[in-house]
């Protein structure tokens, strides 16, 4: 009897056993039925063509969200999800984020106008006037915008508060402050470094553009340079 009820035993133990691996077999065969497909790049296209491609593929999208960028035009797939020349099966869920239109989202430049025409040009983009200082400047007469924050052509939000820095006028006698180059020839500033007894520190930069002009320098403007000897400005070579 013993010896029965052990081969009743191990019949159902290979039963089981063999059970488990064809049910193993014929799910491995489901999930690898479908065949494997390369996911084309759709970086930098319009999200109609994105889906077509995707579609044509034999592969499924999804959008995961928006996001605001200068180097893609607004609609345009400024990245994706598993990346371009990956080996999936068909049927796989491309996740992709959009580029958002960045012209509704920029920061309006308010240098050199007063505090009223600040507060009608935020107004008019759904934006606010925050916060108002003042210091005495040489960027820009009395009661002018002489520094912003965020800076203007930053990405923003509509509701954004700005806040502002307005002229108090020039400083005192004898208080020598740092004016704004950035943007300006070199001449200039060469001009003004001479009627100042200034020493200037020229490092040449490997930015491209319009070249003797300065794109950035050391110390910021309206900064008190009355006990400093020199300055430096980074310039685009001749």
């Amino acid at each position: 009897m013993k010896k029965k009820h052990l081969g009743i035993f191990i019949a159902l133990i290979v039963l089981i056993v063999a059970g488990y691996f064809s049910f193993n077999m014929i799910m491995n065969a489901l999930i690898h039925s479908d065949k494997e497909v390369i996911v084309p790049d759709i970086t930098g296209k319009k999200i109609e063509d994105a889906f077509d491609i995707l579609s044509s593929a034999g592969l499924a999208v999804i959008k995961e969200t928006d996001e605001l960028n200068f180097d893609f035009a607004p609609g345009t797939v400024i990245r994706q999800s598993p990346p371009p020349d990956m080996t999936v099966r068909e049927g796989k869920i491309i996740k992709i984020t959009l580029s958002k239109n960045v012209e509704e989202y920029l920061v309006p430049d308010l240098s050199n106008v007063f505090v009223r025409r600040a507060d009608m040009i935020l107004k008019s983009v759904n934006m606010m006037l925050g916060e108002i200082t003042t210091r005495v400047s040489v960027m820009g007469e009395k009661g002018v915008v002489v520094e912003q924050s965020p800076a203007a052509g930053s990405p923003a939000e509509k509701g954004m508060i700005i806040n502002i820095v307005v002229s108090d006028g020039p400083p005192p006698q004898g208080i020598r402050l740092m004016p704004n180059f950035v943007k300006r020839t070199l001449i200039r500033a060469q001009e003004w470094a001479k009627r100042e007894s200034i020493n200037l520190d020229i490092v040449e930069s490997p930015a491209k553009g319009t070249p003797g002009t300065i794109v950035s320098q050391v110390p910021d403007p309206d900064t008190d340079i009355t006990d400093m000897s020199s300055v430096r400005l980074v310039v685009i070579p001749k």
